[in-house]
């Protein structure tokens, strides 16, 4: 047996463990996958079409605000009392606090006017009203839990991974499928192999790193802690989103009455 011979044995042999280590890695992202996909669908369930209502009526607060009326009279105070606190601050102060060690504490700058468009462009790229398939639905269904969970977050590099992670996904020829049928397998063929099988072991992993530190999975994480407790976080915020809702529906009222 050649010099050649032997590294191209030896090659095919790390090529088999990395396809050994790629299955667990897909087997554990697919667990973890799973976990967050149903705990996405209660969140959605719940909390979804509150925040639909929510954002929309503060699209039309903004249409209006925009308007060149003055405005320095009108009393926040009046309309949610004082010391309220919106959800989307409690939220922020809960799942973004310092010594919170399910999230990643290095979130860019957030500007409201790109954080909402953002989110807007999402929600019309990942509505599951934009489909009536039922298992395209399911599964916009739980990117929309995931995206409207960022939002609340005030976590642009989590929407913008949700937006971009998935068209970026490396490609790996299946074990089973041959390399080539018309040509004997080269050392280079072999070395091509085992760099994409690289990529995708890293992509996995990267992935699950990602849910590990998404906002929805803290707040999966939350949820859990709080159903030991005899409490049901859900319910909890819904109800903080209607007293938004509310609180909205009241100052898009005071604004209409100052037309």
């Amino acid at each position: 047996m050649t010099d050649q011979d032997i590294r191209t044995e030896r090659l095919r042999a790390e090529i088999e463990l990395k396809r050994s280590a790629l299955a667990e890695h897909r087997a554990a992202l697919l667990k973890l996958q799973n976990e967050i996909d149903t705990f996405a669908r209660q969140y959605d369930r719940i909390i979804g079409p509150l925040e639909a209502q929510l954002d929309q009526i503060r699209q039309q607060i903004e249409v209006l605000q925009s308007e060149p009326l003055n405005f320095n009279s009108f009393d926040n105070g009046s309309i949610w009392g004082p010391g309220y606190t919106s959800f989307e601050e409690s939220f922020d102060a809960k799942y973004r606090r310092p010594n919170n060690p399910m999230i990643s504490l290095t979130p860019r700058a957030v500007d409201e006017t790109s954080l909402r468009s953002l989110y807007r462009k999402l929600a019309r790229k990942y509505h599951p009203d934009t489909t009536t398939d039922p298992a395209e639905k399911a599964r916009l269904t739980v990117i929309m839990a995931q995206i409207n969970a960022a939002y609340r977050a005030r976590n642009m590099d989590e929407l913008y991974a949700l937006d971009g992670q998935r068209a970026h996904r490396p490609t790996v020829e299946p074990a089973t499928k041959p390399m080539a049928t018309e040509r004997k397998v080269t050392y280079a063929d072999l070395l091509m192999q085992s760099h994409k099988l690289d990529e995708e072991i890293l992509w996995v992993k990267s992935e699950h790193q990602r849910l590990m530190t998404s906002p929805l999975m803290s707040l999966k994480i939350e949820h859990s802690l709080a159903r030991s407790q005899g409490r049901d976080l859900l319910r909890e915020i819904a109800a903080k989103v209607r007293a938004d809702l509310d609180a909205a529906r009241a100052e898009l009222e005071a604004l209409r009455r100052r037309r």
